[in-house]
């Protein structure tokens, strides 16, 4: 290595600079032809920051521009087509870059042939792969020479031995040479292996971790082909199948490891029977020094306890920055290995702020104990902090998984309560308040008997605890409360026990005290007789005395009353029941009261508005007398019309079927309201118009270009809300007529409004569920042609992190680490919807993908359209099967729609015709 220059050496982490580039362009999903096509066009004279085009390679154009930007790039004149030869000397960490893209770019496309050739893969493809793999296998040697030549960073130069050596691997491989793979393949694991154990940073722990998992699959197969015994084992297999080199580069390893003595002997650490290990050397180096400084002061002295603080407050904010560090590794790329190093850096995290509290405890209870003079609210004070602190403690990861922790915690909870309440007492009592006083040491002496109790059920403190409390501190507490009481109580009768006043009533009242008095002792319960017999406590049995009373009344006379309905049905000689009840019944009319022969009797039964629709059903009768061939043509008109009408819009629906969508939708839409103006239906224009309102401002947020994201779902659910309160309404109407259809009502004496009330429950129901069928298929066809979750090209345009719904962009409530972000916008949004996740790994809110399935109608995902089963989100309650319900949507769309349409034409004729 040629250190002869002065600068610092270049540094390189070649693991991390590939792993951003193929999550980026398109191997998140193993689509390597997208990582060798994607387009990079600077924003500026960097050559990181970039943006994204399609249409390009990626890895030939990222090549292209470090050759422009360091100025290697020469004209072709179709004469000579030879490079420009890199410097002997440079300090451009680009140069290194641009041989690791030109590896990167021939390994992609070696790995697009194998995918496209994975079934049957020809020869000439097989060649052309292997072909590939040469020369990325030739790049990554190339670059580990000149990384040896220049001044790079030793850890650099391993680094890049162990692409290097992968690369060869993978060239082995695919040749089948068995043994020459494996010791590549071991190799390179042993490097990422000893990066991943040294000084490295949470990503880059995560990044060689999940390495090792990608090549100890490639070790395995290897040793089966060439039929080792421990092919399962891959320790066993990288320790006794070693290549000659390993030696060597096992020394060069042993110069990362050096000055890390100190930190070795804190590598493991054992707290409440649990074993993590600290990886961080900084993190190492701040718990060690916190360690000592705790065991290097007096626990008597309060002051001393400020460095310990330090201390461990200098700890905390290390943990808490390599948790942060941890998250944003493990959000990017995940290992076998990952979850054990994240579980114990919640462990040492645990600890640390274990100790950190335990010591602001220890020091406000060394201040309670050494300050004599202090007044008891500033003793109070300080309790108060160290209930604060166990708090704090007890909000702890991992705490309320440890039970023996908690119930250490609540023995300490209940302690300095009680402790606390001594103090509060105190202070009353020296404000001359001995009610609230003894009050306070009653709730004290609870609290020790809690404690108490609670130190019963864990035995004892564990041998490692920062704070305990054993038997002797509780019977001091209750001794200082004991004491406290009968301070208290006698303070109490020393300043009010010598009352002049009091002992003169106390004089009075025994000179009234008369034991011959035939009293009782409920009259005169404020004094105290000296002997007492039965016959003086209580009058038994007791004197009655007269008191007001509400006087009862009969009501006899109604079940002789006879009402007009009744007297009618006897007169007619039919009975009440018969009259209301029956096909007739339903609709309130008769035979005889059609044909206008109702009798004198019963015409004198008649109410006046009966009286009037009567004369009324007289005259027309008088009108159409003797037109009975008139009226049988009129019939075979309106019967031809019907079947015709028939024939006409079933064609018109089959061969235009979208105008004849809308025709009927406008219809449905328009008619009703007009009829509602026409016969003045209040109550239903209104409930017209508020869904109209609703529903447009549905509508008009799915025609917006670009959609949103949050629409499908809010589409989904309005109209899914219409679906279902429409089923209710028309079902519940439907029962109260068949109720009254069979009498039952009249069972509980319910009258003619029920059946109305049936009848309109069940149309409001009907005509709203048809009306939001057919507008739901509007929102549909408008979101489709609208959607706005991919560019011109087809490809997303966000990057969404795990745990992140792709539909509405907000977070799931799956645990991830991104439902525990800061972040408003990745919250978890909906804690009650159901979450979903594709085959693809990407999450959904329930009511979103189906939002989403109702108008993508494409078995895709929403975010990376990769091909994936949407059969279960298909169902909802516009594509049911039942064909009755569909049915009798269709028969209200034309009895609403078509059936004022067929009358006002038969009308039409009846006039041309002369029939009118």
């Amino acid at each position: 290595m040629n250190t002869s220059s002065s600068s610092a050496p270049m540094c390189v982490d070649v693991l991390g600079l590939i792993n951003e580039s193929r999550m980026t362009y398109g191997l998140r999903h193993q689509d390597y032809q997208r990582y060798r096509y994607s387009k990079m066009c600077p924003n500026d004279n960097s050559f990181i920051n970039f943006v994204y085009f399609p249409s390009s390679e990626y890895c030939t154009n990222r090549v292209r521009r470090l050759r422009q930007i360091l100025k290697l790039t020469q004209s072709n004149n179709k004469t000579t087509n030879i490079r420009k030869p890199l410097p002997q000397e440079f300090n451009d960490a680009r140069f290194l870059h641009l041989g690791v893209y030109e590896t990167e770019r021939a390994w992609a496309f070696a790995m697009e042939l194998k995918q496209e050739g994975a079934n049957n893969m020809e020869t000439r493809h097989r060649h052309h792969m292997a072909k590939r793999l040469k020369r990325a296998s030739q790049h990554a040697q190339a670059l580990y020479t000149l990384s040896q030549e220049q001044n790079v960073d030793f850890r650099t130069v391993l680094d890049i031995k162990a692409y290097a050596s992968l690369m060869k691997a993978y060239l082995h491989f695919e040749q089948q040479q068995w043994q020459e793979a494996m010791g590549q393949f071991i190799e390179s694991r042993t490097v990422y292996e000893k990066f991943a154990t040294a000084n490295s940073t949470a990503e880059q722990e995560a990044l060689c971790y999940s390495a090792i998992d990608e090549i100890d699959p490639n070790i395995r197969f290897c040793a089966y082909k060439l039929q080792l015994s421990d092919g399962q084992d891959i320790e066993g297999i990288v320790g006794k199948h070693q290549s000659p080199d390993m030696d060597q580069l096992k020394e060069q390893l042993a110069k990362i490891s050096e000055d890390k003595s100190r930190q070795q002997s804190l590598k493991t650490l054992t707290w409440r029977d649990k074993d993590f290990t600290i990886k961080d050397q900084v993190l190492a180096q701040a718990v060690l020094k916190a360690q000592d400084t705790k065991a290097s002061i007096q626990t008597s002295d309060a002051s001393a306890f400020d460095a310990v603080l330090s201390a461990w407050t200098e700890a905390d904010k290390i943990a808490k920055k390599a948790l942060k560090e941890d998250k944003e590794a493990t959000a990017k790329v995940t290992s076998s290995k990952s979850a054990k190093a994240t579980q114990d850096l919640n462990n040492l995290f645990t600890y640390i702020e274990y100790n950190l509290f335990g010591s602001c405890i220890e020091r406000n209870v060394c201040l309670v104990e050494s300050a004599a003079e202090m007044k008891p609210q500033q003793c109070v004070k300080l309790y108060d902090d160290i209930l604060k602190n166990l708090e704090y403690i007890w909000e702890l990861p991992l705490v309320k998984d440890d039970m023996s922790l908690d119930g250490e915690l609540n023995v300490l909870s209940l302690y300095y309560k009680g402790c606390r309440c001594v103090q509060v007492a105190s202070a009353y009592n020296s404000m001359k308040k001995t009610p609230e006083s003894l009050a306070i040491y009653q709730r004290g002496q609870t609290y020790a008997a809690q404690a108490r109790q609670a130190l019963s059920q864990i035995r004892s403190f564990a041998q490692d605890a920062l704070l305990k409390v054993n038997e002797g501190n509780l019977g001091d507490l209750e001794q200082s409360i004991r004491s406290g009481v009968w301070k208290s109580r006698a303070a109490w009768y020393l300043e009010n026990g010598s009352d002049d006043s009091d002992e003169q009533q106390v004089s009075q009242k025994m000179q009234k005290l008369d034991l011959n008095t035939t009293t009782t002792l409920l009259e005169h319960l404020d004094d105290y007789p000296s002997t007492i017999d039965p016959q003086r406590l209580v009058d038994f049995p007791p004197k009655f005395q007269p008191v007001a009373c509400k006087p009862f009344y009969f009501d006899l006379a109604a079940n002789f009353v006879k009402y007009p309905e009744e007297s009618l049905a006897a007169r007619t000689g039919k009975s009440a029941g018969a009259a209301g009840s029956g096909f007739w019944g339903i609709f309130g009319r008769n035979h005889a009261w059609l044909e206008g022969k109702l009798t004198e009797e019963q015409i004198s039964s008649l109410t006046p508005e009966q009286l009037e629709n009567y004369k009324s059903q007289l005259v027309y009768n008088k009108e159409h007398k003797g037109h009975e061939s008139q009226h049988e043509l009129m019939a075979i008109i309106l019967l031809f019309a019907l079947f015709a009408s028939q024939f006409l819009i079933l064609w018109w629906k089959k061969r235009h079927y979208k105008s004849y969508q809308a025709v009927s939708l406008g219809g449905l839409y328009i008619f009703p309201m007009l009829f509602g103006f026409y016969a003045e239906w209040h109550r239903f224009l209104v409930v017209w118009t508020l869904y109209s309102v609703l529903n447009g401002y549905v509508i008009y947020k799915a025609s917006r270009k670009p959609l949103e994201a949050m629409t499908p779902r809010m589409v989904y659910k309005w109209f899914t809300v219409v679906y279902n309160a429409s089923f209710v309404v028309g079902l519940i109407g439907y029962a109260m007529i068949l109720i009254a259809f069979f009498g039952i009502a009249e069972v509980f004496s319910a009258g003619s409004e029920f059946i109305q009330v049936g009848i309109l429950m069940l149309s409001y129901g009907l005509y709203f569920g048809v009306l939001g069928r057919d507008f739901v298929e509007i929102c549909t066809d408008r979101m489709a042609a609208t959607i706005g979750y991919y560019s011109e090209d087809g490809l997303p345009n966000k990057y969404l992190g795990e745990g992140i719904c792709a539909v509405c962009g907000h977070a799931t409530s799956i645990g991830h680490p991104a439902s525990l972000t800061t972040d408003p916008n990745q919250r978890p949004m909906f804690s009650d919807d159901p979450v979903h996740q594709l085959t693809c790994k990407h999450v959904f809110h329930e009511k979103c993908i189906r939002g989403w399935v109702m108008i993508g109608k494409k078995d895709i995902c929403p975010y990376c359209k990769e091909k994936v089963d949407l059969k279960q989100f298909k169902r909802n309650p516009w594509d049911t099967q039942q064909q009755l319900y569909l049915n009798l949507l269709d028969g209200v769309r034309y009895l609403v729609v078509w059936q004022p349409i067929i009358f006002g034409a038969v009308q039409l004729a009846y006039y041309v015709f002369g029939l009118d």
